[in-house]
């Protein structure tokens, strides 16, 4: 994940909030988002400036 001002510009510090909702349960569950301290001004990389893990549990739609 990345986070961008405005402006376009790349956002380092940002606290980020994940809730994802499983198919056919309706309840969103809180997911921890967390830095990977590869952040860096308007850079392009192949390391995530945010990044969250989440094990689906069944087939369907999650809302995220």
């Amino acid at each position: 994940m990345a986070v961008l001002r405005d402006t376009g510009h790349t956002l380092c510090n940002a606290q980020l909030e994940l809730e994802i909702t499983p198919p056919n349960d309706g309840y969103p569950i809180s997911i921890n988002v967390e830095m990977s301290g590869k952040c860096g001004p308007d850079n392009v990389t192949d390391v995530p400036d945010y990044f969250a893990y989440y094990q689906v549990g069944e087939p369907g739609t999650y809302q995220m």
